[in-house]
Parts: C-alpha cells; structure tokens; sequence
C-alpha cells in the first residue's frame, strides 16, 4: 500500500465513529465552517474539471483517474470500525478519502493549484462532525438543508481557508464563543 492511503487508513481509524452530540457543544462553530470548506472545495474542483458537483458525496477522483481506486486490502483495515448504518454518508465519504488517497500516489495534483478537496471533510470528522440524508435533505447534527438548494456555482468562486489546523480551528470556536 502507498504511504499517502497508509495515512489515510491511520487518521479514519483514529476517528471516535459513535454519535456523539457533544463534538457538536465542544465545536460548533467550526464543524459548520469545515463543512462550508468541504463543500466550496468540491465545487472549486468541479469547476477546474468541468464537471459541477450536483451530491455533497462528490467524487473527484472519477473526473481525474477513474482507475485511482483503494483495493480491498484498504477497505477491509478499516472493517473492525463497524460504522453503523446511521453513519451510511461517513461511510461513503470514506471510501472517497481512501480513493482520493490511492489518486495523490498516481498524479502530481499540483498542475490543479487547488487545495485537496476532501481535507475539511476528514477535519470536520476528525473533530466528532457527523451527518446524514433523506429525501434530497442533509442534516449536519443538528442542522438540515436541502441538498438541490446548494448553489455549486457560487461556491467555486469562494475564497478558500488555507489553515485547517485544531488551533486555527479552535480560535474559529472561541470568537464564536465571545459572540463574534
């Protein structure tokens, strides 16, 4: 296996998978931006490709290298997480992080000058984000929206955040903590 899916295999098996509200009291503010970030990345992406993205579940590395595919081998170290049908979009959304992962080993994405796309989302699930979907709707915890109501286009024109570190992160939390 690459070092690049290694790492990837690595940081989802370090993920706590149970639904846990409290991710959602420790950082509210922020799981929202990460999946503002995720979202606007996946249409920046979509827009260099020539191919919008129409789902939150995007996937990227089909327009790229339609063969850059994590292999069984990689799917099944992370069987033992056990993620639960409730966790089917999480679920999904790793299989993309692993084939995204198998394609940074195949392709120099540097001609793309575009941040790594999936990077919020292994963030916003990182710091206990998790969400769903029904009937065309999302919900983020607490939060919905529907899916056909995401304006994609204006998204690839959003300026990009460039530090996803915990403590650029937290500091997004404490503001929102001030009332800022």
């Amino acid at each position: 296996m690459s070092n690049s899916l290694d790492q990837m295999i690595e940081r989802l098996a370090a993920i706590d998978w149970s639904l846990q509200a409290d991710s959602w009291n420790k950082h509210p503010k922020s799981l929202w931006v990460l999946l503002q970030e995720y979202m606007a990345r996946i249409a920046h992406w979509g827009e260099r490709l020539e191919n919008p993205p129409t789902h939150i579940i995007f996937d990227v590395v089909q327009y790229i290298d339609p063969e850059a595919r994590a292999n069984y081998d990689a799917i099944e170290k992370l069987h033992h997480l056990r993620i639960n049908d409730s966790r089917f979009y999480e679920a999904f959304m790793m299989i993309r992080l692993l084939d995204w992962a198998v394609l940074e080993e195949r392709q120099d994405l540097a001609k793309f000058e575009l941040p790594p796309p999936y990077e919020p989302m292994l963030r916003f699930l990182e710091r206990g984000g998790w969400f769903g979907g029904e009937h065309g709707w999302i919900e983020v915890a607490y939060r919905s929206f529907y899916i056909s109501s995401v304006r994609w286009e204006l998204l690839a024109y959003r300026a990009l955040m460039t530090d996803l570190s915990d403590e650029a992160l937290d500091a997004i939390d404490a503001e929102n903590e001030k009332g800022g």
